[in-house]
């Protein structure tokens, strides 16, 4: 059920699949009865499949009785994809990160599709200008004449809702299916000017995209290792006053300060001693977990990437199982990696994504990490044998 519900409220939820995936996998080999018990084997891998979809096909209904369209996320929709995907697969005349619809792609799209040719007063106008500013001040990109990838999806919906076409779920559909069709047909006539049909949000991969991920994963580990060094801080309490009368009711707390004086991190000063003995505890307790992620986390992984290749020959030579400890650890180890990798890759190609904001997900991960390698580690110096189990142990 929470699968379900993290898939339809979260962008990158494909992150944990892998995980599960290798959870899911220690429990299928630890099955040896496969020929007599396959009906309880399915069923029992069936039952959390179905209720996951049923989270994501709930929605997908009620979406189409009201709307008309069975879908839970305009973005994951083939339509809205394939009209992404036509606008995005036409060259630029000069490459820029970042970059995926620039002027002179926009005039080579008005030029071959009409239906582009209705998206013009938007982009070319105070709605695209908008969006470029709202990318440029996000990321303080400077200068910055276009507007940036990570804010286009939202642009182009916004565009298609400027011309008309978003009154009902079926207009949106037809216009994303009719812009992607004229596009192709477009490209068609003049291959040179495109790159190859693409129905996707992926950016069109660029020769250097390889290297940058590599380069800005590691930056990202690094970020996570130390938690951003963020230091504790207070924010300004903020809303009307009958707004803040139930925050503090609700809190049973004096609210920190409302004025305008701010500092570095947008913290007020603290003039309650018990507040500042409070502040003083959580500045050293962000010390001491700063420090020690910094250095456990690398460790930890270190010692995990050591303790796979052991298990991986134990596996090979003795058709030994490495111990649940090793598969418990390693799905938290594949998580963070994920994760990471997946904010790499968007860092180089798509929208900067080294911040805290984006990693915090990851922090029980990270911080679970080390005292897992250390306990898994002690489970297997321990002689008690992994048995293999049926179904229904």
């Amino acid at each position: 059920m929470v699968a379900g519900w993290f898939w339809i409220t979260r962008e990158e939820g494909i992150w944990l699949l892998p995980s599960m995936l290798l959870m899911q996998g220690y429990w299928l080999l630890r099955q040896t009865d496969w020929r007599l018990q396959w009906r309880a084997i399915l069923g029992f891998l069936f039952i959390p499949l179905l209720a996951s979809s049923l989270v994501v096909l709930t929605i997908n209904t009620v979406n189409y009785a009201f709307y008309g369209t069975f879908r839970n996320n305009d973005f994951r929709s083939s339509d809205y994809q394939a009209g992404y995907g036509a606008l995005t697969r036409i060259r630029h005349d000069n490459w820029q990160r970042y970059v995926l619809f620039p002027k002179d792609a926009r005039e080579k799209a008005y030029e071959m599709s009409s239906a582009a040719r209705e998206l013009k007063p938007f982009f070319e106008g105070k709605g695209g200008e908008r969006w470029l500013a709202a990318g440029c001040n996000q990321t303080q990109t400077s200068p910055c004449p276009e507007i940036l990838s990570g804010w286009f999806m939202w642009a182009l919906r916004d565009a298609v809702a400027d011309a008309g076409h978003y009154n009902s779920a079926r207009d949106s559909r037809a216009f994303y299916r009719r812009l992607s069709a004229e596009i192709d047909d477009g490209c068609r006539q003049r291959p040179g000017e495109c790159l190859p049909m693409r129905k996707t949000l992926l950016p069109p991969w660029h020769e250097g995209y390889l290297s940058d991920t590599l380069e800005a994963s590691w930056a990202v580990f690094q970020t996570l290792a130390t938690l951003g060094r963020i230091p504790p801080h207070t924010q300004p309490s903020e809303g009307d006053d009958k707004h803040l009368a139930l925050f503090d009711a609700v809190t049973n707390g004096a609210l920190t300060p409302t004025a305008a004086s701010k500092g570095a991190w947008g913290e007020h000063t603290l003039r309650s001693p018990r507040d500042q003995i409070r502040m003083h505890w959580a500045q050293q307790l962000t010390t001491g977990i700063t420090t020690l992620s910094t250095y456990a986390l690398p460790m930890a992984l270190v010692v995990w990437v050591m303790w796979s290749v052991v298990a991986g020959l134990q596996l090979l030579r003795r058709r030994v199982l490495p111990k649940a400890g090793w598969w418990l650890t390693s799905a938290v180890a594949v998580g963070i990696v994920t994760r990471v990798v997946l904010l790499g890759f968007l860092e180089a190609t798509s929208i900067p994504s080294n911040n805290m904001l984006y990693l915090f997900p990851l922090v029980p991960f990270s911080l679970a990490m080390p005292p897992l390698v250390l306990w898994g580690m002690l489970r297997s110096l321990s002689h008690e044998p992994e048995h293999a189990e049926s179904p229904t142990n």
